[in-house]
């Protein structure tokens, strides 16, 4: 993990950034990581101070790493649902160009090359 986060963590995005706090030791890094964020800082002064309690560190532990691992998870999900939606809106829009296209009485296979499209799924836009 030490490679990802030792240069420009301005570059990192806010799932990166809290992925990279869950454990760290080194300060400096944790440092770098939180830089400029103040977001970020305040969660890694929250993480600093239960670090330094042994009895709370002991007591919520395994229910901090829980909570952690199913926000990361969330997190991961909702990226995916973003990256699902990109792509399902490209794919509606290639669509339209194909059907503007036909509209334009377009050669079907000149569509078919220009969009990607199978002649069947064009057949299927008219």
């Amino acid at each position: 993990m030490k490679r990802c986060y030792n240069k420009d963590a301005s570059k990192l995005d806010y799932k990166d950034k809290f992925i990279g706090l869950i454990g760290i030791e080194d300060r400096k890094l944790a440092e770098n990581i939180t830089k400029g964020d103040v977001g970020m800082e305040d969660i890694y002064k929250k993480v600093e101070e239960f670090s330094d309690d042994e009895e709370i560190l002991g007591a919520y532990d395994g229910e901090w790493h829980r909570q952690e691992v199913a926000r990361v998870v969330m997190l991961d999900k909702v990226e995916q649902g973003y990256k699902e939606g990109h792509e399902n809106g490209r794919e509606e829009g290639i669509e339209m160009i194909a059907q503007n296209m036909l509209k334009e009485k377009v050669d079907i296979n000149f569509i078919s090359k220009v969009t990607g499209l199978t002649i069947d799924k064009i057949n299927n836009l008219k």
